[in-house]
């Protein structure tokens, strides 16, 4: 399904309501799942301000923010704060992603 989601959404440049709401559904199984795992929000390096990895969905994004889903809430965080990884998880401060209820540490 995600294969054909990025096909239709490469030839197209849109994804349909449908596709939306299919690719809501699967990405609330896996943040579960990997809440389940105990790998929701694993740290990614300890540091002073220790980062931390998030897995979100990109729901929308403007010159300032990125308004990220993780199946369960949605929270707007500054791009000043926050790297895009480009594999559907964004690393920040985790007083960031605690203040926002991205993760339960």
């Amino acid at each position: 399904m995600i294969i054909r989601v990025e096909l239709h959404s490469a030839i197209t440049g849109q994804i349909t309501e449908i596709e939306r709401a299919r690719i809501a559904n699967v990405w609330h199984l896996v943040a579960k799942t990997l809440k389940a795992m105990g790998v929701w929000g694993m740290k990614r390096r300890s540091t002073e301000n220790e980062l931390i990895d998030i897995a979100a969905e990109l729901r929308h994004e403007t010159q300032a923010a990125y308004l990220l889903a993780d199946g369960a809430r949605e929270a707007l965080v500054p791009k000043s704060q926050v790297e895009d990884n480009g594999d559907w998880t964004y690393t920040m401060p985790s007083w960031l992603a605690k203040d926002k209820g991205l993760c339960d540490e």
